[in-house]
């Protein structure tokens, strides 16, 4: 126990397992589930009985929690399980026959043919002054939200860029390729999302799967849509804005 949420959590759980009525009451439910109750006083057999009768999976419902408490569990053991598959990919490309039947181009050609394309489709900068002055005669609020947005949308632009052109300049062999740039290649190659560790980002560095920029938590993003880049406020099929 380490703060007051969890006293909490665990005075319910002793008000609820702890009291006179889970001695008293025959078959007292542990749960809104019939399947977890007190069993019957009886021999060592039966309680090992009971014991079979329990599922292997428990649902959240059995601890007093809502079913939508299960979500974030199983998005995070199939992200455990996706990235433990992706880790076992071989590194490096296979030679002869096998390469012959296997199909597919070196990891390098395809994580260069991957940054060629998002330098193609990342948009260029807006013209912030342009924009001021478009806006000039409306004098909504909102405006001062927008010219702020615009600001730091073009701050990640350049920075997806940047990166884009670095990564290609490292796999050609004329730049040292940083642990960052390493990071991005093996997202872009596994079709991940990349958060890396802020190099030349005014925030988290982060990657979709297409290799798109995502926002530096203030900015908005890129998402892919069936291979077509667009600009992106705030979120749009799963690439959210970073906190």
């Amino acid at each position: 126990m380490t703060d007051e949420l969890d006293r909490r959590v665990l005075s319910s759980y002793l008000n609820k397992f702890y009291c006179e009525d889970a001695l008293a009451v025959p078959g007292y439910l542990l749960s809104p589930l019939p399947t977890y109750y007190v069993p019957d006083n009886g021999p060592l057999a039966s309680f090992k009985d009971y014991i079979l009768t329990l599922p292997a999976g428990d649902r959240p419902e059995a601890f007093g929690q809502h079913p939508n408490a299960e979500i974030s569990y199983l998005i995070e053991d199939s992200k455990v399980l996706l990235d433990s598959l992706l880790s076992l990919q071989p590194r490096q490309q296979p030679t002869g026959a096998a390469a012959a039947g296997g199909g597919g181009g070196r990891r390098e050609d395809v994580v260069m043919a991957i940054a060629t394309d998002l330098l193609d489709q990342v948009p260029q900068p807006f013209n912030l002054e342009e924009v001021m002055k478009a806006k000039a005669d409306d004098p909504s609020a909102l405006h001062v939200v927008l010219f702020q947005e615009v600001e730091r949308y073009n701050a990640l632009l350049v920075a997806v860029r940047r990166s884009c052109v670095e990564l290609q300049r490292g796999i050609k062999g004329l730049v040292v390729m940083s642990a960052d740039l390493d990071l991005v290649f093996d997202a872009l190659y596994n079709a991940k999302v990349h958060k890396g560790r802020g190099t030349g980002w005014a925030g988290g560095q982060t990657w979709g799967p297409c290799g798109c920029g995502q926002g530096n938590g203030k900015a908005g993003g890129i998402s892919s849509d069936h291979g077509q880049c667009v600009p992106l406020y705030p979120h749009s099929r799963g690439f959210a804005v970073g906190t």
